[in-house]
């Protein structure tokens, strides 16, 4: 293989990398609100599910906030 055909193939390559990375970053980050919405609704059901069956939990969670919400750094 010559040294030309091997900067084409290692550039090409490269760029592949590159805009793949760059598609799936574009989609995660459109995702990220829906998928926070999901979490947090699954948090509320468990929490309710594990008030109910235990009578010391019953006001322990807040209703319309998460203790925990993740910031986003970069």
């Amino acid at each position: 293989m010559t040294n030309t055909a091997r900067r084409t193939t290692a550039i090409l390559l490269l760029l592949g990398a590159a805009l793949f990375w760059s598609a799936a970053r574009n989609s995660n980050e459109a995702a990220a609100p829906a998928a926070q919405d999901s979490l947090r609704s699954a948090l509320a059901s468990a929490r309710a599910r594990s008030a109910a069956g235990d009578p010391r939990l019953a006001g322990s969670y807040p209703k319309s906030k998460t203790p925990f919400t993740p910031s986003r750094k970069r």
